[in-house]
């Protein structure tokens, strides 16, 4: 499954001596975070080359409209969707494991849209392999990763399907190398969805509980029910500022907003002007 050509050990340690930590080397006193997550006129900066950062939720929980807006800041001509602002200036891939095909097309008709266009960009490409079995997943997600220049953001939704065994730890182990590879050898942002166990307080399997481990920073999204809007707030920063919670919900329209926090409370028995979206 994780087959490929690798470099010699010499090669290997010439990169790792090169990469070595030298204290004289200048360090910028804020990093050069590629995401914004903005309140009021305050912001609070996310990811950086090679972070991994996961998403985390129950089904349903609209993890993967949250994503889409990080996508679509990327691709938007002002950078910015929902309360997100995007320095990434390079190509966005999106793999989605879970959707049919037709819910796929209507998510990224949605993804587009959010980015304020009415055509597709082309620095967007967005691939649905759900119907393949876990090996050829993984093989189609490792050649678009590796084949694919000028990758400034990847987001896989659903990274359990491309693993055999979700509480195997060997496979769930390779997988999760196998990421931080991706990440540190293309040195982009990947972000991941991922659900959580019935309880909704930790990640679902070894996998989850290595990414856990692993991630850069860790972003819980959560609804009370169906007609609830969806809370936001960061679970966990190794590398990362943590920005206060927000909530947003889907319009009749189909698009995602921000809410109102003040309005949250009402919106509980009363959502009218929003709709139930399978995203």
């Amino acid at each position: 499954m994780f087959e490929q050509i690798e470099p010699s050990f010499k090669d290997i340690w010439r990169e790792v001596i090169n990469n070595r930590f030298n204290f004289n080397e200048p360090l910028p006193d804020r990093p050069e975070y590629l995401f914004e997550i903005e309140d009021g006129e305050d912001s609070y900066g996310i990811a950086l080359p090679g972070s991994v950062i996961e998403f985390s939720g129950k089904p349903k929980a609209r993890k993967s409209s949250l994503m889409a807006g990080f996508a679509a800041a990327c691709l938007a001509k002002d950078k910015k969707a929902l309360n997100i602002r995007s320095k990434i200036e390079g190509k966005v891939l999106w793999i989605d494991t879970e959707q049919s095909r037709l819910e796929f097309s209507y998510f990224q008709r949605m993804l587009v849209r959010m980015a304020g266009l009415d055509r597709h960009p082309d620095n967007y490409i967005a691939l649905n392999i759900r119907k393949y079995d876990d090996n050829t997943r993984f093989e189609i997600v490792n050649h678009a990763i590796t084949r694919n220049p000028d990758l400034g953001l990847i987001i896989i939704d659903g990274i359990a399907d491309l693993s055999m065994d979700e509480n195997e730890q060997n496979s769930t182990k390779a997988l999760v190398s196998r990421l931080m590879y991706w990440a540190d050898s293309i040195a982009c942002p990947i972000l991941i969805a991922i659900h959580t166990n019935k309880d909704g307080k930790e990640s679902t399997g070894h996998l989850g509980g290595y990414i856990d481990k692993r991630c850069s920073y860790h972003i819980r999204v959560e609804k009370n029910s169906e007609e609830s809007p969806s809370l936001v707030y960061p679970k966990l920063s190794r590398m990362g500022e943590k920005f206060p919670k927000f909530y947003f919900a889907h319009e009749q329209g189909g698009l995602p907003r921000i809410l109102d926090q003040s309005v949250i409370g009402d919106m509980e028995g009363d959502n009218s002007e929003y709709s139930v979206l399978p995203f």
